[in-house]
């Protein structure tokens, strides 16, 4: 029993420890509130007003623990203790060195350590700005920069002139490697591994080692610099806004990590320095995100920092920047396992465009695809090669103006719902590990749709959590009792009975009642032996303990029946006191002639007559359409007084008709439009939305309304 003191402090913090604390927190407050319980570092979960949960899935890591505490990342580096330097809260243990011998950078994570030395001379002690500590001359011309991240670190050569270039002991670079309980080996791809040696998971992992140098639209490599400016000129740390790219050679043993750089890039005549040569070592997960490019099809920028570019690179205003990158398109991978039974309301997906092609941010469409299939992950390894067929399942696109922002500020592109719901549906029920996305331009044949887009992209989901299913244990019949697994220990009745059962919400508590209802399905056989079954729902009720939800069993109809509509004959003027709406169907249940079997009578709006299973329970009801107002009528059962579901649908001038239009054993209801041809056919009787339309026939022709059927007729002349 949650204590009203409880909900009301939650309700004042906007965060509660538990799920049933913050649905009623929300619900009384009227605002969302976050459940604490749930939140990780990536993921952070809120209690909504209406009873549902809203999840966000982010790729990068967005908080982290000390001691018993969440607190947000801040990659800020503070000096510790020891001297060395660290980042203020990060999800792994990140120390570099404060100059000296020893390893200039350590990290592990649950004991996992992974450290790497500067061969020969001690280091300079750091010059410490932001998130990178700067070991400036390690070789003459050469700094070694070290930069913290949320999970993991970078480590740069900065070659600042040609006669720095020159230097022999920059054809190969060798760094001591130490390690404890972990195995570090080069993929196939040339990407850095390092693999939990006792269970064999991947820890960390780092992308193809690459080097750029630092030609770009305003230091082209036609201009003359001298050495001094050179050496003076900041060297651009992430690849994305570096200049000129090429691969490093990577070679891996027990104790070393060598790179050798391109020495093309490293000595070229056309090389604007600084150059930048660079690994990335990251922890791994489900959660990813990378940068291919068509250009280096075997290349990627695997959880690149900042942003990336998307679509054909501008070569006309870069061209530099995009020599030899022609198209980038963007992955990411999400988690999907908390997801597993849930009912998935909406789903969004959004993330922050830092630049565009056009001056004035005029509109360019973008593509969301979903790559690969279920449990697909982006993985160091992925490039464009690996990926390029991956890219069949279209979701949407947003074609809009967008004005570029910051990797930090709030998302400027956002798509929601549609096919992206269908799938995260598909996901949740089919039990994936993985769900993956992909950002293209919809033309990647122009520069038009180049965009920047920051890899700290995220997935909303609004999911509610279905009740469970009822066991045999909260089943009964009357006749019949408790329910029985075991045929051969059945109860048999020659009584039709009444069907019961008890239902069972974990979004019920004693201060939120989310309202159920139960659906029966029952099997029986006609006169001619054919199996057959129908399903019928309950009405809607709280899921306590001890309540039932209860269906009497009865007799279906034998066959398909004949049906007469008799409309009202009194004065049609609703203004005078002969007006009577009431009107009367004369329904027999087998197709032949005789009196009717029941003569069900109607009071209401409508002038089409028309029939249909609205509920699955094997019985055909009553029910009209009113072409004024486009509104459906259906009777909940033939019975005088029966409750009447009013359903909107379609627009004037629309001809009705009703059908079993998906076969889930229920019939629903559609128009067809005549100055279109479409059909429009909806399948839950809940809501005003088409789920299916299509074209089918021509002008004067009528569609039938026969349950089942979405046929055209053409009159004859």
């Amino acid at each position: 029993m949650l204590q009203g003191g409880a909900v009301a402090a939650a309700a004042e913090a906007g965060e509660a420890p538990n799920e049933q604390l913050a649905k009623a927190a929300a619900k009384e407050s009227g605002r969302e509130v976050e459940v604490t319980g749930l939140r990780q570092e990536r993921r952070e979960v809120f209690a909504n007003p209406d009873g549902s949960f809203t999840a966000h899935e982010y790729t990068e890591p967005v908080r982290t623990r000390r001691g018993t505490s969440w607190v947000p990342v801040d990659d800020t580096l503070v000096q510790r203790a020891d001297g060395g330097w660290a980042p203020k809260a990060a999800t792994v243990d990140v120390e570099f060195s404060d100059g000296g011998q020893g390893p200039f950078a350590r990290m592990n994570r649950v004991g996992r350590e992974y450290a790497l030395t500067w061969p020969g001379a001690s280091l300079p002690k750091p010059k410490v700005e932001g998130n990178t500590a700067r070991y400036e001359e390690v070789l003459p011309g050469v700094d070694l920069t070290v930069r913290a991240g949320a999970e993991g670190f970078a480590h740069y050569l900065v070659v600042k002139t040609a006669e720095a270039a020159a230097n022999p002991e920059l054809d190969t670079i060798e760094l001591g490697l130490s390690t404890k309980g972990l195995t570090v080996t080069e993929s196939a791809g040339g990407a850095l591994k390092a693999t939990d040696t006792a269970a064999g998971g991947t820890v960390f992992e780092a992308g193809r080692a690459k080097m750029w140098d630092s030609s770009s639209e305003s230091t082209p490599a036609r201009m003359t610099i001298t050495s001094e400016q050179q050496a003076t000129q900041e060297a651009e740390l992430d690849q994305a806004e570096g200049g000129r790219q090429a691969s490093v050679e990577l070679d891996v043993t027990k104790d070393t990590i060598t790179l050798t750089p391109d020495a093309g890039l490293l000595r070229g005549p056309d090389t604007v320095y600084p150059v930048v040569i660079d690994p990335i070592p990251r922890t791994t997960g489900t959660t990813a995100w990378t940068s291919v490019m068509s250009g280096m099809p075997s290349e990627q920028d695997w959880k690149y920092s900042g942003h990336a570019g998307m679509g054909k690179c501008p070569a006309n205003y870069n061209p530099t920047e995009c020599s030899g990158i022609g198209v980038r398109r963007l992955l990411f991978s999400f988690p999907m396992g908390f997801y597993s039974g849930k009912q998935i309301l909406s789903t969004s997906f959004s993330a922050r465009v830092g630049a565009v092609y056009w001056a004035d941010a005029k509109a360019e469409p973008v593509d969301l695809y979903r790559i690969g299939g279920q449990n697909y992950t982006v993985t160091s390894s992925s490039n464009w090669s690996n990926t390029q067929d991956d890219w069949s399942d279209y979701l949407m696109t947003v074609d809009q103006q967008i004005s570029p922002t910051t990797c930090s500020s709030p998302a400027n592109l956002h798509f929601s719902n549609g096919e992206l719901l269908e799938e995260t549906k598909a996901a949740a029920a089919g039990g994936w590990s993985t769900m993956s996305l992909g950002l293209k331009a919809k033309d990647e044949s122009t520069y038009y749709g180049w965009k920047r887009i920051c890899g700290n992209a995220y997935l909303s989901v609004n999911y509610n959590t279905p009740p469970m299913q009822v066991t045999t244990a909260l089943m009964s019949s009357n006749p019949g009792g408790q329910c029985v697994v075991d045929p051969a220990k059945a109860p048999y009745s020659d009584v039709l009975p009444q069907l019961r059962a008890e239902a069972r919400d974990p979004d019920h508590t004693s201060s939120y009642t989310d309202q159920v209802k139960m659906q029966f399905q029952v099997f029986y056989k006609d006169g001619a032996g054919t199996s057959r079954s129908y399903y019928a729902d309950t009405l809607y009720k709280s899921p306590n303990p001890g309540t039932l939800f209860t269906r009497q069993v009865t007799q279906p109809p034998l066959g398909s029946g004949i049906g007469m509509w008799e409309p009202s004959t009194t004065a049609d003027d609703p203004t005078t006191t002969a007006y009577d709406p009431t009107s009367t169907f004369h329904l027999r249940n087998t197709a032949n002639g005789g009196f009717p079997d029941t003569k069900p009578t109607y009071k209401g709006p409508g002038t089409v007559p028309l029939t249909g299973d609205w509920n699955g329970d094997g019985i055909d009801t009553i029910g009209t359409y009113d072409p004024e107002t486009s509104t459906f009528y259906l009777p909940e059962s033939n019975a005088v007084g029966a409750a009447v579901r009013k359903v909107p649908f379609g627009n004037r001038g629309d001809l009705p008709v009703a059908g079993d239009w998906n076969g889930d054993g229920r019939d629903t209801v559609g128009v067809w439009r005549p100055s279109t041809h479409f059909f429009y056919l909806n399948n839950e009787l809940t809501n005003s939305t088409a789920d299916v339309s299509f074209v089918y026939g021509a002008t004067g022709m009528i569609p039938m309304l026969a349950t089942g059927t979405a046929t055209v007729l053409t009159p004859s002349a």
